[in-house]
């Protein structure tokens, strides 16, 4: 279950509010009983005040970790674009870095 909500946007505004709680229940029913979001992540919030888009992820703090629970492949290129990984484990130490 996801416990922590972080985001930028003004929820004050009923339509972000509900751009961001629409966002929620998405991700809630992307979950499966083989994810398990630790209680030290955060959910963070990128709103789209144009449209009904959100980005998101996950970000752990106990592993200092950033996690999506879809494959994010290609979704966001720009924030591995400098990275010269090749293995899971060279990936691993570059999210730490973003961290």
């Amino acid at each position: 279950m996801i416990q922590r909500v972080v985001t930028e946007a003004d929820v004050r505004q009923r339509t972000i509010a509900t751009k961001i709680e629409m966002a929620i229940n998405k991700l809630c029913n992307l979950l499966t009983a083989n994810i398990e979001i630790p209680a030290t992540a955060e959910l963070v919030l990128d709103v789209d005040e144009g449209s009904n888009a959100c980005g998101y992820y996950f970000v752990d703090h106990d592993s200092k970790s950033l996690f999506w629970v879809e494959s994010h492949d290609g979704l966001h290129p720009e924030i591995f674009e400098r990275v010269p990984a090749t293995s899971k484990s060279h990936i691993s130490a570059s999210s730490a870095l973003l961290y």
